[in-house]
């Protein structure tokens, strides 16, 4: 599942989420040296939006004399849809809060990238008079210099693999990640590092070499993230099992299942989404009727 990889770097944000501001306007030009402790405050937004039935990744308040929002979107797989969606998610916050907003996404691979991605989403009329502007950032992490990210808070520290690294070099990368994790965190934050850790370097590594690199790092077993990683799991068992019993139904009732269903089905993974469309299955009329349905119910999940 590409989602436990996002997961998984959206659980360091919650550690310093000041950290994260680092990456905001970084370049492959700049210089270890350039690196500053950033020296305004940062709070946590909630980062629900259900007015509209949307989650973003990350909203962060930036305390200065004139306030904004950070809004970060973390991404491990493309997403044509991603700009359209960073427009929604950046706008609705700014109506709400009344604050300007700056949004940024974050790829973790060049597999996440695409020609979609330019910094600006842009919408037109048939006619071609354009009526929605919107910019925003991309921080391409493996364009980055590793310095970075072992210099800039412990927030960040985990994406360090990910970086602008050879892999031979990883190994004396891992041994100065270990350091200023035995250094600076607690035995028990020690554990959530390693496992989250681990599961970024995912991205670019086999099992095999990351348990190479990682071995004597302090286990992850019974830790907090890795009890995270559990019940994230069994949510995903939930939808499954969800997914499997409206297709059963729909086979039952109707003879057939359709392809185009399937992809629907697998598109969502809101589970009350999913047993909103069960309760459908059992009463629908006809497959048409069923399949307007839940496409419908599939355009308001994902949303423009």
């Amino acid at each position: 599942m590409t989602q436990k990889f996002d997961a998984a770097a959206k659980f360091f944000m919650t550690w310093n989420p000041r950290d994260w501001m680092t990456l905001i306007g970084t370049s492959t030009d700049l210089e270890a040296e350039a690196i500053e402790p950033q020296d305004f405050a940062v709070d946590e937004l909630d980062s629900d939006v259900s007015t509209v039935s949307a989650r973003v990744d990350k909203l962060l308040r930036v305390l200065t004399d004139s306030p904004w929002i950070e809004h970060i979107e973390i991404q491990s797989f493309r997403d044509v849809r991603l700009p359209v969606r960073t427009c929604r998610y950046g706008i609705i916050p700014h109506y709400a809060r009344k604050l300007p907003v700056r949004s940024t996404i974050i790829l973790l691979t060049p597999e996440a990238d695409g020609a979609e991605l330019t910094g600006k989403y842009a919408a037109s009329l048939p006619g071609g008079t354009q009526f929605l502007e919107y910019r925003y950032n991309i921080v391409r992490i493996w364009e980055l210099p590793p310095e970075i990210f072992l210099q800039s808070g412990i927030g960040i520290l985990a994406l360090a693999p990910l970086s602008c690294i050879n892999e031979a070099d990883l190994p004396k990368l891992v041994t100065k990640i270990r350091k200023r994790v035995e250094r600076e965190l607690s035995p028990a934050d020690q554990v959530d590092f390693w496992g989250g850790l681990a599961i970024l370097m995912g991205l670019r590594l086999e099992g095999g070499l990351i348990d190479q690199l990682l071995k004597g790092a302090k286990n992850m077993r019974g830790s907090s993230y890795a009890q995270m990683l559990i019940e994230e799991g069994r949510e995903e068992g939930l939808l499954e099992e969800a997914r499997k019993n409206i297709l059963r139904i729909v086979r039952l009732r109707f003879g057939i299942t359709d392809i185009q269903l399937e992809s629907a089905l697998a598109s969502i993974n809101d589970l009350s989404n999913l047993e909103q469309i069960l309760d459908e299955s059992i009463v629908v009329q006809n497959l048409d009727e069923f399949m307007k349905q839940v496409i419908g119910n599939q355009e308001v999940a994902s949303g423009p």
